[in-house]
């Protein structure tokens, strides 16, 4: 009798925990998944499956893995994620550990997060000197970042991460000599140095110098070679330009309204493309006027001669 009493009180003992509760008649702890590798993708859902009455809590061995949820109770659907980029060019790993708080069942995720990459499919990019945009296509695992430029350079986007192209604007050049500078980019582990340059104005003429006769509705040509945008003014009203604006290589009329006075009058022409000009120097003849003679002389009393003036 003694020794069935005993029996039947261990029994009972193994329906009670430490504190006298009733256990779970089953106590499974488990998860749908047992290894998570985060690249692009940085979050991930898990199922943790538990006997309704299970109470457990999630630890992270590193910081840059979080769980939306860090203890619950029975079956719970988990958020993994990582939080940060890798800020070095090699794997590295973690663990989440799911522990029982009553009972010794646990369940491991292990957690993968590849090293950091940054690509782009071009190191050097070259620019007329107008106004012009180019294209760079990156390719980053972590958010990258435009992390310098020079002001004559507009970067759009200026962030980003995964699969994508960086629109490089310059603007026109306005100067005489070529500019060469460095775009940036970095993300957590890399930077990447994309050379930029952009060529300098060319700008010249077939002639600096150009004479006309006082006669109406003369013309001549003048041959601009330029690899920019350029304008012509003049400085007089008299000297009139066949285009005030124009790109590149491109030929313009110049002409001149008809000299009534009998001085030489000058003018002036200038193409300018920025910073580089050029100076066009326009004359007219005025009108000549030829005597034969330079004196007369007449008789004692009235007399009269002829007097002919070639103009």
């Amino acid at each position: 009798i003694i020794i069935c009493s005993l029996l039947f009180v261990l029994s009972a003992c193994d329906d009670v925990d430490p504190v006298g509760e009733k256990k779970a008649t089953s106590s499974q702890l488990s998860v749908s998944e047992r290894y998570i590798s985060f690249d692009l993708n940085r979050s991930k859902t898990v199922n943790v499956t538990a006997s309704e009455d299970l109470s457990w809590d999630a630890y992270c061995d590193q910081s840059w893995i979080s769980v939306d949820n860090s203890f619950g109770t029975g079956s719970k659907v988990l958020t993994v994620s990582a939080v940060e980029d890798n800020p070095n060019t090699q794997k590295r790993n973690g663990t989440i550990s799911l522990r029982s708080r009553r009972y010794n069942r646990t369940a491991t995720i292990n957690i993968e997060q590849e090293g950091t990459y940054l690509r782009a499919d071009k190191l050097e990019t070259v620019f007329s000197p107008k106004e012009g945009k180019q294209s760079i296509s990156i390719e980053s695992n972590a958010t990258w970042s435009i992390d310098s430029k020079p002001s004559w350079i507009s970067t759009s986007p200026v962030t980003g991460i995964g699969i994508g192209n960086i629109t490089l604007t310059a603007s026109a050049n306005p100067n005489g000599t070529n500019r060469e500078d460095y775009v940036i980019i970095k993300n957590a582990a890399l930077n990447k140095k994309i050379k930029v340059t952009q060529a300098q104005v060319v700008l010249n003429v077939s002639s600096n110098s150009l004479s006309f006769d006082q006669s109406e509705n003369l013309s001549k040509t003048i041959s601009i070679t330029s690899n920019s945008d350029w304008t012509a003014k003049s400085s007089e009203s008299w000297c009139m330009i066949s285009s005030k604006k124009g790109s590149e290589n491109q030929d313009i009329t110049i002409s001149v309204s008809e000299n009534t006075t009998a001085s030489t009058r000058n003018a002036y022409i200038i193409i300018e493309s920025g910073n580089v000009s050029q100076k066009i120097s326009v004359s007219q003849m005025g009108v000549e006027v030829i005597i034969p003679i330079t004196s007369m002389s007449f008789d004692y009393g009235s007399s009269s001669k002829t007097l002919s003036i070639t103009s």
